[in-house]
């Protein structure tokens, strides 16, 4: 039964588009003797295994949730944390290979000193590239910075392995 109701909740809904002027009266019976006729479903984009749909199950009883609730808001916060992720890789492939390097670093934790020791840079210059990486990711400090790319892998990015 739950699977049903999931389907049914993801699966797209017709647009129902508003109803023609008055004046068009015959045309509007016609359209609603169309109306009346049942539409093919699309199948659904998507299955859900037996297991999934056991943890929807748990989470919702946690919650005192319907499952179709709970496995709305996991993809609607899915599909945010994506669009945003999107968002992030879009600016990062705008900063320019020695930047990215002081990111990278930055996110892996190592000071301005450090970082201008491993990219044979002065500090002032690394202090430069982090204020625009700053202002290009839209956060005010390093460690928030460090949580936005959290999920990112720059644990290659240690001495002499550098990648751009």
């Amino acid at each position: 039964m739950i699977l049903e109701k999931l389907k049914a909740l993801f699966r797209r809904q017709p647009i129902n588009p508003s109803p023609p002027p008055a004046k068009r009266a015959s045309k509007r019976v016609k359209r609603t003797k169309k109306a009346n006729r049942p539409k093919p479903t699309k199948p659904s984009i998507f299955t859900l295994d037996k297991r999934i749909i056991s943890a929807l199950e748990r989470m919702a009883a946690k919650e005192n949730r319907s499952a179709a609730d709970v496995a709305h808001d996991l993809l609607d916060e899915g599909i945010r944390r994506r669009r945003s992720a999107d968002a992030w890789l879009r600016v990062w492939h705008e900063l320019t290979p020695r930047e990215k390097q002081a990111a990278g670093l930055t996110c892996l934790g190592y000071t301005n000193d450090q970082i201008a020791q491993q990219m044979t840079i002065s500090p002032n210059t690394v202090k430069t590239y982090v204020k625009k990486i700053l202002f290009q990711f839209k956060v005010n400090s390093k460690t928030e910075l460090r949580d936005l790319l959290e999920d990112w892998d720059f644990s290659e990015w240690v001495e002499g392995s550098l990648k751009q």
